[in-house]
């Protein structure tokens, strides 16, 4: 496993993903058991209890599907665009960058702009004051 997968999948985001959707499932069987004893007295049978509990722990998979890290991106057909969100270095990056910046307001460095930001780096092209 790599380094950046085991990072993400034992993120807060994942694993807060994960139990929330596990719980969720829980619930719905939970619910549905319910109201299936309510109209059919069915948990006074024997097999009853252990049904349940299987279905509700086929949840736990599901939940690690539903929250399994995928990439971040979008595609667009006009004009053929493609955006994704990646880790990494920011200006080791190939191909077109866009930062986002202000320009009605001052834009000198280091006065205004802080030099090692991410637009400070864009402005003065340089990517050593890091």
């Amino acid at each position: 496993m790599s380094a950046a997968l085991r990072s993400d999948l034992l993120s807060n985001r994942f694993l807060l993903r994960t139990a929330t959707t596990f719980l969720a499932w829980a619930g719905f069987v939970s619910v549905l058991g319910q109201l299936l004893d309510w109209g059919f007295a069915i948990a006074k049978l024997g097999w009853w209890s252990p049904v349940v509990v299987a279905v509700a722990l086929a949840g736990m998979p599901i939940a690690v599907w539903r929250s399994w890290p995928r990439p971040i991106e979008e595609s667009y057909d006009t004009p053929r665009t493609q955006i994704r969100i990646v880790k990494g270095d920011l200006f080791a990056e190939d191909g077109h960058l866009v930062i986002g910046t202000c320009d009605t307001f001052d834009t000198s460095i280091p006065d205004i702009i802080e030099r090692s930001s991410v637009q400070g780096i864009a402005l003065t092209g340089c990517t050593a004051t890091r």
